[in-house]
């Protein structure tokens, strides 16, 4: 019998940031870590002194401003791809978080020593639409990159160190096919939660005349301005509830994965109703009402950790949700799939697309993405400002949302 290898990883960070790594960890299913704790080892020295007359000044200088989370994965495929998702997860954390220490990620006991190399073979170029081809920023030069580019194709170069960095999340996929699908040159665009621009440098190569990225996290907004910078891109911090613009402002609005911390459904599209012009589009994404009816938004667990379900509960009961996300407590708010659609349709919208994305055939072999197929975790959709209603317009829905 082949005995099982292992790969230890250790996170440096200090006591603050010992919770939302742990938590993070957890969320990307890595537990039974092991801690080390400056305060626990200062606090265990102080009240407990009577048992010893020395205490080695060696290990008080290694415990020193030193907090570390351990945690073990099985030395494989599954291993390494487990480690591109904890490297990409703490990128994230340390541009959110700035009281959290290093986050420096290492490895022991292992045996191949480009580790830091080998999850990058789970990210490839990927075709998107009829134009768009989406490049890991490692793989500028590859040959198929280039025979992409000589057939056409517009280059998009993502970092992976970022969420969603690689386009193969489903929501960025959907939204960059329909910048490409509703976006014609001249065009003027207003993405709303653009996070790290991706959207709006898209945007931009695809001829758009204006695009403005509106994000409520400057540190994002610093990130986005340095990777998906043009000309005619411009960026501001701002909550899209304190937005004000001009009637007929933009000829597309997009939000990818940004509608769910709303507070109100029912005001933003009557506002982006007003900022499109007759025809514009509207394309967004949000997490689906299943997704986070109950709010905890993880699976449940049997005695032995294996999955069981998806719990789906209060769905009826809109409003206020804390979920974590990337180690964080956020705030979310939990709508029906009537608030969203109807709201568009008595909003003065036609519907033109409405998709509940599942993951692509080539990404079931990574692991637990099978498990995606047992719940669906995004809604995106797309709709055009009406300019006539055949029989008459519709009034506004009342109720929540």
């Amino acid at each position: 019998m082949t005995a099982v290898k292992w790969l230890e990883g250790h996170i440096d960070t200090n006591h603050t940031g010992l919770e939302p790594v742990e938590t993070m960890l957890s969320a990307l299913g890595i537990d039974g870590v092991v801690i080390d704790d400056e305060t626990e080892f200062e606090d265990f020295l102080e009240n407990n002194g009577q048992y010893w007359d020395y205490v080695d000044e060696d290990l008080r200088q290694e415990m020193q401003g030193r907090s570390r989370i351990t945690f073990y994965l099985e030395a494989g495929d599954e291993g390494f791809a487990k480690l591109g998702e904890v490297r990409i997860a703490l990128e994230e954390l340390k541009k959110t978080r700035d009281d959290c220490g290093t986050l420096l990620m290492t490895l022991d006991d292992l045996e191949d020593a480009d580790w830091e190399n080998n999850w990058k073979q789970y990210y490839k170029p990927m075709e998107i639409g009829d134009r768009l081809l989406v490049v890991p920023e490692w793989l500028r030069e590859d040959p198929k990159v280039r025979a992409g580019l000589a057939a056409g194709r517009v280059a998009l170069v993502l970092d992976p160190g970022l969420t969603f960095g690689t386009g193969s999340h489903a929501s960025t996929q959907l939204c960059l096919e329909g910048v490409e699908e509703h976006t014609r040159p001249g065009d003027r665009v207003l993405d709303l939660g653009c996070g790290y621009g991706w959207h709006c440098g898209y945007a931009a190569r695809h001829g758009a005349a204006y695009v403005l990225g509106i994000d409520l996290s400057e540190k994002m907004l610093e990130t986005a301005r340095i990777k998906n910078s043009a000309p005619t891109v411009q960026y501001r911090r701002s909550a899209m509830e304190d937005l004000t613009f001009p009637e007929g402002s933009f000829d597309v609005v997009l939000s990818s994965l940004a509608l769910h911390y709303v507070r109100d459904f029912g005001p933003l599209v009557e506002n982006i109703f007003r900022w499109l012009t007759p025809g514009g589009a509207f394309i967004f994404s949000a997490e689906h009402p299943v997704f986070t009816a109950y709010g905890s938004q993880d699976w449940y667990y049997g005695p032995d950790g294996e999955i069981l379900h998806f719990p789906v509960d209060n769905y009826y009961y809109e409003g206020e949700r804390d979920a974590v996300f990337l180690g964080e407590h956020v705030v979310k708010y939990h709508r029906t799939l009537t608030t969203y659609l109807d709201g568009l349709l008595t909003g003065g919208f036609q519907l033109l697309r409405v998709v509940e994305p599942q993951p692509p055939a080539r990404m079931l072999g990574q692991p637990g993405m099978r498990d995606e197929l047992r719940r669906p975790m995004m809604l995106l959709v797309s709709a055009r400002k009406r300019t006539a209603w055949p029989h008459g317009k519709p009034g506004r829905r009342d109720g929540p949302g």
